[in-house]
């Protein structure tokens, strides 16, 4: 019989025999790369330094750039010490660490980074020990970029 029998050709990534093995694999497309497991950034005030200094900036801001382009949260611990036993030592400690950390978070919101993005918590005294921050100011602040693997979910 001097008929032929008609091929077409296959789908992309499939032969005739069935789908290519390089397709059998789940395609993900690429995250955008981000150092969250840097380390953090930390740094050190005077008792008596409310405001951020210009090497504070310099250092925030390109923590910030670097922040813009993932989605992980950035957690923001200040510390500040009491000095003497009393409220008043306290309190005033208190606000230290608290006017620097809204500081902080302040500078990163101005430098794109979304508020929901940002945890900010002050504390009286040291602060917790970290492995990855060895020997932390007597007064200070930590910086730290965390991923956040699930959007939306704290």
């Amino acid at each position: 019989s001097g008929e032929e029998e008609e091929t077409t050709a296959p789908p992309p990534g499939e032969s005739l025999t069935g789908p290519s093995e390089e397709l059998r694999e789940p395609l993900l497309a690429p995250l955008p790369s981000m150092a969250v497991d840097a380390a953090p950034l930390v740094l050190s005030f005077a008792s008596d330094e409310y405001a951020l200094t210009r090497d504070h900036v310099r250092r925030l801001s390109r923590l910030a750039a670097s922040a813009r382009i993932g989605q992980g949260r950035i957690d923001v611990l200040s510390w500040a010490e009491a000095g003497k036993q009393g409220a008043a030592p306290r309190r005033a400690a208190l606000e230290r660490a608290l006017s620097r950390a809204l500081a902080i978070r302040d500078l990163l919101h101005d430098e794109g980074i979304a508020l929901a993005r940002i945890d900010v918590t002050a504390l009286i005294g040291p602060p917790p020990e970290e492995a990855d921050v060895r020997q932390p100011p007597h007064e200070g602040a930590r910086v730290r970029v965390t991923p956040d693997l699930v959007a939306g979910v704290r």
